[in-house]
């Protein structure tokens, strides 16, 4: 309303001027050299208006002609970024469903279109790996290194790279330059602990994780894992060395920190197993079967039985612990396994028997044959031999990230390098 009152009173107050003009005309001479011009006030004026207006035009019209190049420019490169973003999107789709001749093609049109694009060497990097080349996948990242916003992602595909082609040394070297550009990112952190702890450099990994969990970077309860899984990293070694002075008191911290991790109580069992100290090794099998019942604990428990002055013990802790899980398959196996050692192939038979009705798996096959043959029914022996060839895989560790199944629990994945994700199942 106001803008509408204003252009009426502009209007009037030019049609007030206009009126008034023509009312007094006036007379206006001009002299210029030679010439002499007089004329009307309201024509000077109509005349300088039109030369206004003849002079917007020609300046508008040189500034369009001047203009154009770069509106051509800037048009040509708004349609070669639509092009180039919108190669990159099918890329991503074919990556996505492992459609590597597609996203071979839509990247070569994506550089192309957009040729100092860091997104289309991390796309390319990627399309390489896929296709086993991983050499060419770290070129394309070592050109990613020269841009800072992609200087991190490259980091961490070379890391990848690493250690999927096993070479510690080279991920650990990447991955100490990563942490100067982030301090704080949780996967680089784990990553480094697990290279830390593959290299038996324990100390440093637990510095880390200090620091890590000071700054917030993880919480106490991934610190605590963590640890654990170092630990264990640097005691395994010294197991086979028989270093029990430092061995021994650092599987027990990896059983403070996480006590239901078996791996450890069975390899502490073990190692008091090495030095005849039975009692201390059945407590730590007890101990750790309240938590979970594994077959770890089941072959620890075997071998305190080969002790012969140490069975009636043995058995007597297999009752014990037996109860705790009555219904687990591993109580079962155990149970039928020292009865099959202390020849009681009626009560291996008979807990051998439940566990391949309950579910027919190759171990539980192989156990039920072993007791058949320890009764000389080697015909039915055999029998159970072959059915455990058809028989459906018992659980075992495997990467949570990958799915890849591994012989032992691991800290590092050996197929995709994630660290602690090995599971039982």
């Amino acid at each position: 309303m106001t803008r509408l009152i204003l252009i009426l009173l502009t209007i009037t107050g030019l049609s007030l001027g206009i009126a008034w003009v023509a009312d007094e005309p006036g007379r206006v001479a001009i002299d210029w050299g030679n010439y002499h011009i007089e004329s009307s006030l309201l024509v000077l004026l109509a005349a300088v208006a039109i030369a206004a207006l003849w002079c917007m035009i020609v300046y508008h019209v040189l500034f369009a002609i001047l203009r154009t190049p770069r509106s051509w420019l800037r048009s040509r490169l708004a349609k070669r970024q639509a092009l180039g973003l919108e190669a990159l999107t099918a890329a991503f789709a074919a990556i996505a469903t492992q459609d590597i001749r597609t996203a071979r093609k839509q990247i070569k049109r994506a550089q192309q279109h957009l040729p100092h694009q860091p997104l289309t060497l991390m796309l390319a990097s990627q399309v390489a790996r896929l296709e086993g080349n991983e050499s060419q996948s770290r070129l394309y990242l070592e050109q990613m290194l020269k841009s800072e916003s992609t200087e991190f992602m490259a980091m961490r595909g070379l890391i990848e790279n690493a250690r999927r082609g096993q070479d510690d040394d080279t991920a650990l070297t990447h991955a100490e330059k990563a942490l100067q550009l982030k301090p704080q990112d949780p996967w680089l952190i784990t990553t480094l602990v697990g290279l830390y702890a593959r290299k038996q450099r324990t100390q440093d990994a637990l510095r880390l994780l200090d620091i890590a969990v000071r700054k917030r970077a993880i919480s106490r309860q991934e610190q605590r894992v963590l640890i654990a899984a170092a630990l264990y990293e640097h005691a395994r070694p010294l197991v086979e060395q028989k270093r029990w002075d430092i061995a021994l008191p650092a599987l027990h911290d990896v059983l403070k920190c996480k006590p239901d991790f078996v791996p450890a109580s069975a390899l502490l069992a073990e190692s008091y197993i090495a030095q005849g100290e039975i009692p201390r090794a059945l407590k730590v099998v007890s101990d750790a079967w309240k938590a979970a019942p594994h077959p770890l604990l089941t072959q620890a428990m075997l071998r305190c039985f080969e002790f012969e002055k140490m069975r009636r013990k043995v058995i007597r802790t297999v009752n014990k612990i037996a109860r705790i899980h009555p219904e687990n398959r591993e109580s079962r196996f155990l149970t039928a396994a020292i009865a099959l050692k202390s020849g009681e192939t009626d009560v291996a038979r008979s807990e051998l028997t439940h566990l391949v009705e309950e579910r027919e798996t190759m171990r539980a096959c192989t156990a039920l044959a072993e007791a058949e043959n320890a009764t000389g029914n080697s015909t039915e022996s055999a029998h159970w031999i072959k059915r455990s060839h058809a028989a459906l895989s018992d659980p075992g560790y495997a990467c949570e990230t990958c799915r890849q199944p591994a012989d032992a629990w691991q800290i590092t994945c050996t197929h995709c390098g994630s660290v602690g994700s090995m599971v039982w199942k």
